[in-house]
């Protein structure tokens, strides 16, 4: 799992976050300005972070599970942008808990803070962090799971093992190892010192192998046809 923290599509959209959390320390700091004050109820804090923090509880179990699972069934396959997803609502998440407890301490029971600039700028901002970032979590969200996750598996075909499941198998190349092949494909329904052969059901594959152990050719055969 330690690979996807440095692929692109986490390092993206970590980079977006950044940009994100800098414009909107800019912005604080150019419509909060040093020496003004202002008057907020302490509802617009709490809606904010109760909110928050109901969204990164339903949400971050249901990822975390769903990223585990995935990663389980295809080591291989890129999942550095649902990483990325997870890793923003674990920051909304101490955010919100920060910005809890700091706004109970401002106001001291009363329903109504004064707040200081620039001593109190930290209270604004957070509350800006917290909205930004789960927005764009939940834009990340959409984008892995309808054109990342379709597009990178796209090559990808369900095949039958001996005991009639279903098995997601990703793409292999020429070139790949023989104990690669086995571990994302699994155990061949045979194999010889030179070949491995995988059952889909209507057809079979066979990965032969070179001299070295390494894959050669990928043949399908099945219904009379051979194709590689």
């Amino acid at each position: 799992m330690t690979e996807q923290f440095v692929r692109s599509g986490f390092l993206i959209s970590i980079g977006i976050a950044i940009l994100l959390g800098a414009a909107f320390v800019f912005a604080s700091r150019q419509y909060n300005p040093k020496g003004t004050t202002r008057k907020m109820s302490v509802d617009y804090f709490r809606t904010a972070t109760s909110t928050s923090l109901t969204i990164v509880g339903l949400l971050t179990p249901i990822l975390v599970a769903v990223l585990s699972y995935l990663y389980l069934k295809q080591p291989s396959g890129n999942y550095s942008v649902l990483l990325a997803v997870v890793v923003l609502l674990y920051i909304v998440l101490v955010l919100a808990v920060w910005a809890t407890f700091a706004i109970l301490r401002k106001a001291k029971g009363d329903s109504v803070i004064t707040l200081s600039f620039p001593a109190d700028r930290k209270y604004i901002t957070s509350m800006g962090l917290l909205y930004s970032l789960q927005l764009l979590a939940l834009v990340l969200f959409a984008y892995f799971f309808l054109i990342d996750f379709p597009r990178t598996h796209a090559g990808e075909a369900a095949a039958q093992t001996a005991g009639g499941r279903l098995l997601l198998r990703p793409a292999i190349a020429v070139g790949t190892s023989r104990s690669e092949v086995l571990r994302v494909w699994g155990p061949p329904a045979s194999a010889t010192a030179r070949s491995l052969t995988y059952s889909t059901g209507s057809a079979s594959l066979v990965v032969q192998l070179d001299q070295t152990d390494h894959v050669s050719a990928i043949i399908e055969l099945g219904e009379g046809k051979e194709s590689k």
